[in-house]
């Protein structure tokens, strides 16, 4: 999100102290790789319409260095990429999926689906994954238990 009306907010007095409050609370480090030498971010994990930047709670922020605050902004334009050629049933699913993880859950599915594989065996294997679950959801079944 990069507007002059945002960048105004930024410079808010309220965002400077919720944003150091963040940046104290986790050790004045990068989430990802432990930079302390390098300007640090404080990245909102998402946006909600019509909401100030620091009204929101304090687990929706990550403190990120430069390189990984680019890194999450390219992952996130990626994602949204794919995102966009999905119908409204796929969103459902999707969200009634992720609904039953658990944050290891979905750490472990970030990390297979982003790190674990080669691209054609990611593709791959992500289209097996939803078939089942697809096909197990369209049985009447949710993740393996019945709804």
């Amino acid at each position: 999100m990069s507007n002059p009306e945002y960048s105004k907010l930024l410079r808010d007095p309220r965002w400077q102290k919720k944003r150091l409050k963040i940046l104290d609370a986790h050790g004045f480090k990068c989430d990802e790789c432990g930079d302390t030498k390098n300007e640090l971010q404080v990245h909102h994990c998402y946006y909600e319409k019509d909401r100030n930047p620091w009204d929101y709670d304090d687990d929706c922020f990550k403190v990120l260095c430069d390189e990984h605050h680019k890194a999450w902004h390219l992952l996130k334009a990626d994602i949204d990429k794919k995102l966009s050629k999905f119908n409204i049933e796929d969103f459902g699913l999707l969200s009634q999926i992720v609904g039953e993880l658990d944050e290891t859950d979905i750490q472990n599915l970030c990390t297979l689906f982003f790190l674990g594989f080669p691209q054609r065996d990611l593709i791959k294997t992500a289209a097996d994954i939803a078939a089942t679950m697809h096909n197990e959801w369209q049985r009447g079944y949710k993740c393996g238990k019945d709804i």
